[in-house]
């Protein structure tokens, strides 16, 4: 498929078509990562820290992720600098720090009973997002997916 810049029209790259065979490559990959990286089994202090040096990463590469981002979209480099890169970091780092507040529950519904919730990761998480509008990659499906301990 060639990508276009909005506001020339001419074609600034090309994103091949994916197809199922992409999509189990990628399944596979991803589950493969999950039970051998040991992101699953990493303590949330660690797991916060690398999410946080994402935000922290794209941040320092502001200028260089805004100006991809306005070619990409057509939008304004000062929209793409000042909001757009900060708002995509700052989720990252939202998600970083919302590791130091997951607890567990305990209930005791009957004197002779008790209950807790355990969370652990469910594996591979998969994520369609649009082409559109914004590929810094949307933050908002990432993050918070990885912060749980889950693979894409």
């Amino acid at each position: 498929i060639d990508l276009l810049d909005p506001a020339t029209e001419g074609q600034i790259g090309t994103i091949p078509v994916g197809t199922t065979a992409d999509v189990d490559q990628a399944v596979e990959a991803a589950q493969k990562a999950f039970m051998e990286s040991g992101w699953a089994s990493m303590g949330w202090r660690e797991r916060s820290r690398l999410l946080r040096k994402v935000g922290e990463t794209m941040m320092r590469r502001k200028d260089e992720i805004a100006l991809a981002e306005t070619i990409d979209q057509g939008r304004p480099l000062r929209q793409s600098q000042g909001m757009m890169v900060p708002l995509a970091a700052g989720a990252w780092e939202f998600f970083a720090g919302a590791l130091m507040t997951f607890t567990g529950e305990a209930a005791h519904p009957e004197p002779w009973a008790s209950g807790y919730t355990l969370k652990q990761p469910i594996g591979v998480v998969g994520c369609i997002t649009p082409g559109n509008p914004d590929q810094i990659p949307n933050p908002f499906i990432c993050s918070n997916k990885l912060s749980c301990h889950n693979n894409q």
